[in-house]
């Protein structure tokens, strides 16, 4: 008998109390119990309301098939790809025929690192649209397009811009 164990440290954007973070961490907690027939549980972060550790076991009697139901659990959470830094999506944008997704994206590093970034979502473009796909049931799933959203970095200028009036006037 093996017991095979993973865990996931989540951010969870958007979440603005503790109540919205509970529901997001039990939907997903429930989906990945029904799916895999695993055990899982929140271990850590439970007092954040962005971030959560999540713990997958799994009992087998062979290696491979402990293995392979991991893999699968982490495929499911998150999406594994070395160039995909850390992303915060900001807002999607959808035509009204439902053919196209505008996906705008914030990353974070310097610019070599937001365009790997970029390269990484757009070669995964076909896998978030099939985990999209079972987890929306329209007629018509939309192609995903994403853009880095610059307005952060043009409110941050703004700001500082503003900061430096300020301190002119004194």
């Amino acid at each position: 008998m093996l017991v095979a164990l993973e865990r996931f440290d989540l951010r969870i954007p958007g979440c603005g109390s503790l109540k919205e973070k509970r529901h997001v961490v039990k939907t997903l907690t429930g989906g990945i119990r029904s799916k895999f027939n695993v055990a899982v549980a929140e271990v850590d972060h439970h007092d954040l309301w962005q971030r959560t550790t999540i713990a997958v076991s799994a009992v087998s009697g062979d290696s491979y098939h402990a293995k392979r139901v991991m893999h699968e659990v982490e495929k499911f959470v998150e999406l594994k790809d070395p160039r995909i830094g850390f992303v915060t999506v900001t807002h999607v944008r959808v035509t009204p025929d439902l053919r196209l997704a505008r996906v705008f994206y914030t990353a974070m590093g310097n610019e070599k690192e937001r365009r790997a970034t970029a390269a990484g979502l757009r070669s995964a473009r076909a896998h978030l649209r099939q985990v999209v796909g079972g987890q929306v049931r329209i007629k018509t799933l939309p192609d995903l397009q994403f853009e880095e959203d610059r307005s952060i970095e043009a409110a941050d200028r703004i700001d500082r811009l503003i900061r430096g009036l300020h301190e002119e006037e004194r």
